[in-house]
């Protein structure tokens, strides 16, 4: 088992304005418990901030200090300071042993401040984090290709490109990450827009960040069409480079369907987080892991309880919360994060068509071996998985599955285990090909776990 990759960071998109309105408490200083519990379970978890939604209009230095400048956070809302500011997002990774992610602007979509002008502000805000906390990657900018800020990918190099020198001058240990197109746009094409990035900033070694959105039909391209697409710009960006890229994706999740803002969109929300979802996420998740050149990806989004893409819903009470079922599987695969995702193992389903599973093997720093899953199969399966080093042996295995009864399913105050994770344990003989049967559940997200083994 040769071909591993380095490890795969997973994690969320937090949403400052959202998540500081819904799950922190200014008074007290402190972030709702049951979030902080879910999230100090996932030790090294990756947590963008300011997120994406405001990252383009407020400089984070701005976020600081007692009386702190009030600030466009959203269209629809009132100008009000950001209670849960730069220095509260700099404790709470610390607190719960979270990695932290930082998106500084080099649009400013309101305010229009020269390049120079952005560079200095956010200078200053990473100097700000960094006194409380360690940051190894900042990313420049977010979604620059939205129509709303007129930019194409030369424009848009040319407008970071100031907080980028900046950055290989005063913070030489810290990777930049800036903004690729994944999906061609109806104003841009993806091709032409990373072309003229990556010249406009020299081709200087930087990370790239893409952003995917997917089915949730109609509206969202199918999960094997994006993980297709992520795989042929990681290829551009290799032409376009001269190197092998290294590629984030910094937002992914399921598209509710229709058009943000059409009658009726609320409706579709449940799309983003109910079994269905859970299983796309699932899919997605899996299948970048094993691009060697994919390096991690966010779950959106870590903000309120009471909109689309929620990781937690709200109970009846104000700090009641329980997570939803993309929470919950992510939460399950979580072990691709804490280890190596190899390349070489091969899984297979016995009975049923191949797109109805998506699998990936992890060797754990101590040896052991896992297996992560999704199976859309709508009937119970038995995956057959082929692991050489295990051949002859036999070898217990415990396992966690996300399942519920159906695909619309989605926790809520009146049913919070409508999507569930239910433990699976046992045994099982590798042949003397190394082939063994594991038990899928239908319409479900696993991740098993076998003994460390004498290699």
């Amino acid at each position: 088992m040769d071909e591993t990759r380095p490890g795969f960071s997973i994690g969320f998109n937090l949403e400052s304005f959202s998540f500081g309105g819904a799950h922190y408490a200014p008074q007290a200083r402190s972030v709702s418990q049951p979030l902080t519990e879910a999230l100090a379970a996932l030790p090294g978890v990756s947590l963008r901030y300011p997120g994406g939604s405001i990252a383009d209009r407020i400089d984070v230095i701005d976020t600081v200090g007692v009386a702190r400048k009030p600030l466009r956070l959203a269209d629809w809302a009132p100008v009000q300071p950001l209670s849960f500011g730069l220095h509260e997002y700099g404790d709470f990774v610390g607190q719960i042993g979270a990695r932290a992610w930082l998106v500084l602007n080099v649009i400013d979509a309101d305010g229009k401040a020269p390049a120079d002008v952005l560079a200095e502000r956010n200078a200053r805000g990473l100097r700000s984090l960094l006194a409380r906390q360690a940051v190894t990657h900042v990313e420049l900018g977010n979604e620059p290709y939205m129509p709303r800020h007129g930019l194409n990918g030369e424009a848009y190099g040319r407008r970071l490109l100031p907080t980028l020198r900046r950055l290989e001058r005063d913070f030489p240990g810290i990777r930049p990450v800036v903004a690729a197109l994944g999906f061609t746009r109806v104003h841009l094409v993806a091709e032409e827009f990373n072309r003229g990035l990556v010249e406009a900033i020299g081709n200087a070694d930087v990370d790239f960040a893409l952003h995917f959105y997917y089915d949730g039909p109609p509206g969202g391209p199918p999960v094997e069409r994006a993980l297709r697409t992520l795989c042929e710009r990681v290829e551009q960006l290799r032409a376009l480079t001269g190197r092998p890229p290294v590629v984030w994706v910094t937002e992914h999740g399921r598209w509710p369907g229709g058009s943000v803002g059409d009658d009726g969109w609320r409706e579709l929300w449940p799309n983003t987080y109910n079994m269905g979802a859970a299983l796309s996420v699932a899919e997605f998740i899996i299948g970048a892991s094993q691009i060697p050149e994919v390096h991690g990806v966010l779950l959106h989004s870590l903000g309120s309880p009471n909109g689309p893409w929620p990781m937690f819903h709200r109970g009846e009470h104000a700090d009641d919360l329980f997570p939803s079922a993309t929470l919950l599987a992510q939460s399950v695969l979580y072990p691709l994060a804490q280890g190596r995702v190899s390349r070489t193992l091969t899984s297979r389903v016995a009975h049923g068509g191949v797109r109805q599973l998506r699998a990936a093997f992890v060797v754990g720093d101590d040896g052991g071996l896992g297996l992560a899953v999704v199976h859309r199969g709508t009937q119970a399966a038995a995956a057959v998985v082929q692991v050489p080093e295990l051949a002859g042996q036999e070898v217990a295995y415990r396992a966690r599955a996300v399942v519920a009864m159906h695909l619309e399913a989605f926790n809520t105050a009146s049913a919070r285990r409508a999507v569930r994770v239910v433990p699976l344990q046992g045994s099982v003989r590798f042949d003397e090909g190394g082939r063994a049967t594991l038990p899928l559940p239908a319409q479900a997200v696993v991740f098993y776990a076998f003994d460390a083994v004498e290699r």
